[in-house]
């Protein structure tokens, strides 16, 4: 099998399309790190792997899925032609687009493989034509990953592997079952005919009876020791895996961790920069951090009012006292001769006027006083007097009603004193303090920032290096490694278990098959009757 040419196409850091044409005898690849010889590899690998549909996003370019629209489309493949009996090519490909949420979507995967025979190019399918031109077998000792994958051949299953592919060694374990047949077929003829000797008989059948028990159980012991030799090789094969993969798992480990304490101190400075600014202006008064000259101000204006509240109530004050006075004036020029007390204004009262006046008499001296006499307008003019007296007595207590009434009905003024004397003392200097306090939390902010800028970053660095951990191990998926990692020493101590029941097999075996070589020298060791016993035993 010749290469010829390799054509890849956004496979990760290969961006559009990137032909290889190659010449006869050998062909290397050389570049500094970073530019794509291990992708080279990697692209190959992906080719040649005929196990799964790996269309998976990670094999993108994400230059080519940078640059895509909405709705734009393009393909992934890895394209080679070679020589194997004549010219032939394979490719593997899969389209990938970008949706209307802006997420890459990945669909028609295909893997061809072509016959070219003159001008004529005869399709088959891309798995059975690589396996009918490379054996997976051999490909694992053509293709290496590192310099340390070099020496395929370290391994206690390699040779065997390409000799039992390569060679008809099996054959010849058909020829071992043979011998072991023949071995058995000459002891049965040989005890058949020690048997027909009457002398012999005891002993033989002890012999026949021991040498069964033995063989019996050799084959046992033998097909116990076959199981765990393919339990050993397993293991062995399995650890093999693990080893080559144990700097990735372990490398993994140390990444998870530092990724999992980024993404905790992340959150806690997280926690740091998001503040409620609006809860901030009013439950720590950081509002009133621009505003200590208005607080002076303030407290002037409440000092103003509270004066001119003090002046006003002063004024009133004076008013409610003249009346007073012209009040207690008034009863004093009421006063009769001789300082007499008057009668009260309400004898007799409203209705006993009426009633005299109605009746034309004087019910207090008993004479008569006819409508228009003197005495009759007396007693209406008494009436008039008593309603006048009854009104005005209204009016005043109106008044007095009024003038009791408070200048200031409500308490604002004092409230807004005190609250003049609470902003006061400490509270203004702690107000007076809010700038310094606002300018140290917003500097204590600003460093969590960018505290939080270099947290993302090493964050990202991280991830980074796991996304490239990831691509330099495309067989096994990060939940693979993380199973490898725990596995790994299980594995192992199950592998030491069985390697040490296969040593007890072994021995077992040793001390059975010198058992059973003892019997059969006890069984020649007899001397026949027979000549013809004596050449089946030589046999």
């Amino acid at each position: 099998m010749r290469l010829n040419k390799i054509i890849i196409k956004n496979f990760r850091s290969y961006y559009g399309e990137n032909c290889f044409e190659l010449s006869d005898g050998l062909t290397l690849v050389i570049g500094d790190n970073g530019d794509g010889k291990t992708t080279f590899f990697e692209a190959l690998e992906w080719l040649f792997d005929t196990s799964k549909d790996n269309k998976s996003e990670s094999n993108i370019s994400e230059m080519r899925k940078a640059e895509m629209g909405i709705g734009d489309s393009d393909e992934v493949s890895v394209t080679m032609t070679f020589e194997h009996g004549g010219e032939k090519e394979i490719c593997k490909r899969f389209i990938f687009e970008k949706d209307t949420n802006g997420a890459i979507r990945t669909r028609d995967f295909s893997f061809v493989g072509y016959e070219i025979l003159g001008s004529e190019r005869y399709r088959r399918e891309g798995k059975i034509l690589l396996e009918s031109c490379f054996d997976t077998v051999i490909r694992r000792y053509c293709l290496f990953k590192g310099e340390r994958e070099l020496n395929v051949f370290d391994n206690n299953t390699a040779l065997k592997t390409l000799v039992d592919t390569f060679s008809g060694i099996k054959q010849f374990d058909n020829l071992v079952e043979l011998t072991s047949y023949f071995e058995q077929q000459s002891d049965n003829l040989v005890t058949k005919e020690l048997k027909k000797d009457k002398k012999q008989e005891e002993i033989i059948k002890r012999l026949e009876y021991e040498l069964s028990k033995v063989q019996s159980a050799i084959s046992d012991v033998r097909h116990d020791i076959s199981i765990k030799e393919k339990a050993v090789s397993d293991y062995e094969t399995r650890l093999r895996v693990l080893e080559e993969n144990q700097d990735a798992c372990e490398n993994l480990q140390d990444i998870n961790a530092r990724i999992e304490q980024k993404k905790i101190e992340q959150r806690r400075l997280m926690g740091y920069i998001n503040l409620d600014y609006n809860a901030m202006l009013l439950d720590d008064m950081w509002i009133l951090r621009a505003f200590p000259s208005i607080l002076s101000e303030y407290q002037k204006k409440v000092a103003a009012l509270s004066r001119a509240k003090r002046k006003l109530q002063k004024a009133e004050d004076e008013r409610i006292a003249i009346e007073k006075g012209k009040q207690e004036a008034i009863k004093e020029i009421q006063k009769l001769a001789n300082d007499a007390t008057p009668l009260p204004w309400n004898l007799p009262d409203k209705e006993t006027m009426q009633e005299m006046i109605d009746d034309e008499i004087c019910k207090v001296c008993g004479r008569p006083a006819e409508k228009g006499s003197d005495a009759y307008n007396f007693m209406v003019n008494k009436l008039n007097e008593y309603l006048d007296h009854i009104r005005k007595e209204s009016e005043a207590a109106q008044q007095q009603e009024a003038s009791v009434k408070p200048l200031f009905e409500n308490t604002y003024i004092n409230e807004l004193h005190t609250r003049s004397i609470q902003l006061s003392g400490d509270t203004e200097q702690e107000l007076m303090r809010l700038a310094t306090i606002i300018a140290d939390r917003l500097s204590f902010v600003q460093s969590r920032k960018q505290d939080l800028e270099r947290v993302n970053k090493d964050l990202i660095e991280a991830e980074d290096a796991k996304m490239q951990l990831l691509i330099q191990t495309p067989d096994l998926t990060e939940e693979m490694l993380i199973k490898n990692f725990k596995d790994f020493k299980g594995l192992s101590d199950s592998s030491k278990r069985a390697s040490l029941d296969l040593q007890d097999l072994n021995h077992e075996l040793e001390v059975l098959e010198a058992k059973k070589q003892e019997l059969k020298e006890q069984q020649n060791q007899i001397v026949p009757s027979n000549g013809i016993v004596r050449v089946y035993q030589k046999v």
